[in-house]
């Protein structure tokens, strides 16, 4: 766009314009358009002017002030990287560091610079501290039970109580300790409807179905297996159920691993005198039993050598109190001595 208004002094071109005789960019003169150029041209009409082959922007000109285009470590002409230097300090890509470049080139201390690249490089451990590591892949199963156990001890606010059962009048009965276990607790939850229940999205289901749930340890980790109707049920019928759900663990339906309103943890065959169970969300209460042990008793006031196991309750507090967790334990704690099953 022609520049509008008076010429320059002159013979109707500014001095920078005779210089270069054009402000086209073929005759590699000043490269701005034309209009921009007329304009600059007014305001630096005072200033010193610029020959083309001493121009500081041209490649190949003669600037003393101009850096080398090609020096190890540049990201290109005119453009610095603080990448590059580092590189060439540690023989990669750039090649050596350089020590001295002309003109405004900084001086790179290769000291510095290799403390800054060690600063962060950290030696692998020695294999003897560990050992060999081998990292396994959980299975299906073994992800579930983690997701529900971690879950369980995030979201539920749950609490524990034990309690000591004598065990005397249930040592001859025909029938294992889960069995009787189990029909213990079948028979009390009829009595405590709280303790049949679950606590979800902040109300009470009741149930009106006692399935009492049995985990079962498994090579891939633990399932539990559904009893439905377990009040229902005598000491046989429920011994023989057992060991069926056991033998096909592995076959097991979605209802039966999932129907369980209580659930019970039995680890009196491996030893264990008292256990913790975790609740199976959103299960108001599950109990874990120890093994039979011999221990003083008191009975009749007289203390007398018996068997003694350990029972303990978890439940969750939003739904199962204090008070009443106590009393749904001491029930079953009064059947398993009486030995009325």
């Amino acid at each position: 766009m022609p520049r509008s208004g008076p010429e320059p002094p002159g013979s109707g071109r500014c001095r920078r314009c005779r210089w270069e005789r054009t402000c086209s960019p073929a005759t590699r003169g000043w490269t701005m358009p034309r209009s921009r150029c007329n304009r600059r041209c007014w305001s630096d009409e005072g200033q010193p002017r610029v020959r083309a082959d001493s121009d500081p922007r041209r490649p190949g000109t003669d600037f003393p002030g101009r850096p080398d285009p090609t020096r190890p470590g540049r990201g290109g002409v005119g453009r610095r990287r603080r990448g590059g230097a580092l590189l060439g300090a540690a023989g990669q890509g750039g090649g050596e560091a350089p020590q001295e470049t002309p003109g405004r080139a900084r001086v790179v201390r290769s000291r510095g610079v290799q403390a800054r690249m060690g600063a962060g490089v950290t030696e692998p451990p020695s294999p003897g501290v560990k050992g060999t590591v081998q990292i396994v892949e959980p299975t299906q199963a073994e992800r579930t039970v983690a997701r529900r156990a971690a879950e369980a001890r995030a979201t539920v606010p749950d609490h524990e109580l034990s309690v000591e059962v004598d065990m005397g009048a249930c040592i001859g009965l025909p029938a294992p300790s889960t069995a009787i276990l189990v029909r213990a607790i079948a028979l009390v939850l009829r009595e405590h409807p709280r303790a049949n229940a679950a606590y979800r999205d902040g109300r009470f289901e009741l149930y009106s179905r006692v399935n009492v749930g049995v985990a079962m340890p498994q090579v891939d980790g633990q399932l539990t297996a559904t009893v439905f109707d377990a009040d229902r049920k005598g000491l046989s019928q429920l011994a023989s159920e057992i060991d069926e759900l056991q033998g096909r663990a592995s076959e097991l339906t979605s209802p039966e691993r999932s129907g369980a309103t209580v659930t019970l943890i039995d680890l009196g065959r491996y030893g264990v005198s008292r256990a913790s169970p975790i609740l199976s969300a959103p299960q108001a209460a599950a109990l874990a039993a120890g093994e039979i042990r011999h221990a003083p008793v008191v009975r009749d006031a007289a203390v007398l050598p018996g068997e003694v196991m350990t029972l303990t309750l978890a439940c969750d507090h939003r739904i199962l109190y204090g008070a009443e967790a106590a009393g749904f334990l001491a029930h079953i704690r009064e059947l398993l001595e009486r030995g009325v099953l």
